[in-house]
Formats: structure tokens, C-alpha cells, sequence
């Protein structure tokens, strides 16, 4: 019979930089049950197990010990958004990868998926590491927060109307004004939450 690997489940969550209340919030669960989970003193129900493994995109078979195979998730948590980990906030990294996790939106936030932000082009109020949750559907306004795609690369700005179109501009000053002109461009969506790892 196999057992659940409350080590794993540490591990992984902190190559996440995830704190145990964060994983709980994410799963509808406590902090006291993760925390027995990860010290082998409780064995989540397979129910549970899934949903752990689909939070941390890894097999359900890795969790209890049946393979060293991480790279394959089981099932996502019902309501549960997917984690994108390569998204610049700045530059240098490509846009989108495998999914890294699954993570619900705060109650009255609007997103299909979230991102995690590399760079420092919009610190402090979003910093490398942090998360946003990004919507694709909806207008975007003058002065919102917006992931785009700009040659190939996803990018965290604020979009600003200018008299003949837009510019996207940054939090932090040392980054220069970003104008859509003879580049690939286009608008993912508006950020509507962010998610802090302390």
C-alpha cells in the first residue's frame, strides 16, 4: 500500500516559496492540516491527495512514492485557476509555459488565469515573484494594470491613452515608455488581483 510523502509535499511547496497558510487557502483546507500532511502525522483522503497534486502540477503517484516523475499533474481543483511561472515584468524570460499550479481567485475577483511576475518594472505594488491574476475577457482601461504580449515576451505595464493610441508605462521609473510601434504586440488582459508570497 502506498503512503502519502508529507516530504514531497514540503519540498514542493517550498520551490513554490509558498508559506503552509497559502497552500491551505489555495485548497480549502487549514493550516493545521497542512501542516500534518507535510510531518506525516495525518494521510490526506485521495481526494485531497489529487488536489495537492494538481496544485503542485506533479502525478499523484509522485506524492505517495509510486514514481520520481514530477512533471504531470492529475486533475485540477474544481474553480482552480492555472499558474503561469515564465511571464516578464520587465525583461529577458519567455512569455508562457507549462502550468506550475492551479490556484483559485479571491472571492469577488474576476480571472481566467494567474502569472508569476519576473522583473521589477512595476515594484513595489508587484515585485519579481509575486502573482497577478490576469482577465481576458472585458475592456481595458486608461490607468489599468495589463499583461501584453511584446515580441514574443508577456509583460506587466499600465496602459495609458494617449492622444493617438496608448503607451505602456511602468511603476518603476528606470524603465523606459513602451510604444506599440513596429512590434508584435498584443493586450492578454487586464490584472485584476495579486498574490504576495511572504
Amino acid at each position: 500500500m502506498s503512503i502519502f510523502s508529507g516530504k514531497r509535499m514540503r519540498e514542493l511547496r517550498k520551490s513554490r516559496v509558498l508559506t503552509q497558510k497559502q497552500v491551505a487557502e489555495a485548497l480549502n483546507l487549514t493550516q493545521a492540516q497542512v501542516s500534518r500532511y507535510e510531518n506525516d502525522v495525518d494521510e490526506p483522503g485521495h481526494g485531497i491527495g489529487r488536489d495537492i497534486a494538481a496544485f503542485f502540477n506533479v502525478a499523484v503517484a509522485y506524492l505517495y512514492g509510486e514514481t520520481n516523475e514530477k512533471e504531470q499533474y492529475y486533475a485540477k481543483p474544481d474553480g482552480a485557476l492555472p499558474i503561469f511561472e515564465n511571464v516578464c515584468a520587465g525583461d529577458g524570460v519567455p512569455a508562457f509555459g507549462t502550468p506550475i499550479g492551479y490556484m483559485s481567485a479571491p472571492p469577488g475577483k474576476r480571472g481566467k488565469m494567474w502569472i508569476r511576475v519576473r522583473g521589477e518594472s512595476m515594484a513595489p505594488a508587484i515585485s519579481d515573484g509575486d502573482y497577478v491574476l490576469v482577465d481576458d475577457e472585458g475592456s481595458v482601461e486608461h490607468g489599468d494594470k495589463v499583461v501584453a504580449f511584446v515580441d514574443g515576451e508577456a509583460v506587466v505595464k499600465f496602459y495609458q491613452k494617449t492622444g493617438d493610441g496608448f503607451i505602456l508605462t511602468s511603476a518603476n521609473p528606470s524603465f523606459p515608455v513602451f510604444k506599440p510601434n513596429g512590434v508584435q504586440f498584443s493586450i492578454i488582459g487586464k490584472v485584476t488581483g495579486t498574490f504576495h508570497p511572504e
